[in-house]
């Protein structure tokens, strides 16, 4: 169906909002909360990521073609989220709303080695993500995909989910509030493991580099691993753009990184040594495995 101001009042619409109604108590409700938001907005792909707190994320639907899978949903839970505007978003607490990744991104975002690496991947022009909060330890995340690359053409079809945005939140809210944290009608009981490793992974990112760079270097590492330029850090941190590029140069010296790709791989590699619910810096795991001249 063409998009128009009619879809709202259209029997297509009307039946799939009474199949959304009436799978809220089932496990089906994923797919036809897909099919719901692709109908309002004729975005191609979806993918739902509900992100309860101190756990890791959980996969709850996705469409998306077979080949693209491995390379974007594996690198993403094992580690990559951290960098994803949208958690950032939810664990902010944002209020619920449809935001638009180009309005979240950082201005250095799609330079970023996160964006290279994983994001690159997905092959879309656009992503649109409906954040809705279920209670104060779980919010869910519905990412549309768009592979078009048409701003006009993008923000008419937002119009419609604008308009059902509060409906989809209160089916979404009930779905997951009936069905826990832990969307155990889904997927059963999530490993007993999995909340000290979730929280440990949050934990590991704010560690990283502690034992080898001063706090403010870490702390423009961290923006800079998020897609953030000098310019952004600076306002960021309320610092000049000079002392950035100072900070800088001696965390590239201290790591013996000389690019933002080699500090990316560096950053990948040693989270993925962290042992469970380790308090430790990354690096120090790291560099015991790799020892390097200059580094103690």
């Amino acid at each position: 169906m063409p998009i128009s101001d009619t879809l709202l009042t259209s029997e297509p619409w009307y039946d799939l909002l009474a199949k959304l109604v009436g799978h809220c108590n089932d496990n089906e409700f994923p797919h036809q909360l897909t099919k719901a938001c692709q109908l309002l907005t004729h975005y191609q792909s979806t993918v739902i990521i509900a992100y309860p707190k101190g756990r890791l994320p959980v996969h709850i639907y996705d469409n998306l073609p077979a080949e693209q899978i491995s390379l974007t949903l594996t690198p993403y839970f094992a580690g990559s989220y951290l960098l994803d505007p949208y958690y950032e978003l939810g664990k902010n607490q944002s209020p619920n709303g449809i935001y638009r990744l180009k309005d979240l991104a950082p201005d250095h975002f799609y330079q970023s080695e996160y964006f290279r690496n994983y994001y690159a991947h997905t092959q879309l022009s656009d992503e649109t993500g409906l954040l809705i909060n279920i209670n104060p330890d779980l919010y869910v995340i519905v990412s549309l995909g768009h592979r078009e690359n048409d701003e006009e053409l993008i923000k008419l079809q937002l119009k419609n989910l604008q308009t059902s945005h509060a409906l989809l939140v209160a089916l979404c809210q009930k779905f997951w509030q009936k069905n826990g944290v832990g969307m155990e009608l889904i997927y059963g009981q999530l490993d007993e493991e999995q909340p000290k490793y979730g929280a440990s992974l949050d934990k590991t990112f704010l560690n990283f580099g502690r034992d080898f760079l001063s706090d403010r270097e870490c702390d423009v590492v961290r923006l800079i691993l998020k897609g953030h330029s000098s310019k952004s850090i600076a306002r960021v941190l309320d610092i000049s753009p000079d002392t950035v590029k100072v900070h800088r140069k001696r965390f590239h010296t201290k790591l013996e990184v000389s690019s933002q790709a080699e500090l990316f791989s560096l950053f990948l590699d040693a989270i993925s040594l962290v042992p469970l619910n380790s308090d430790d810096d990354p690096l120090t795991f790291y560099f015991e495995q790799h020892p390097r001249q200059g580094i103690p």
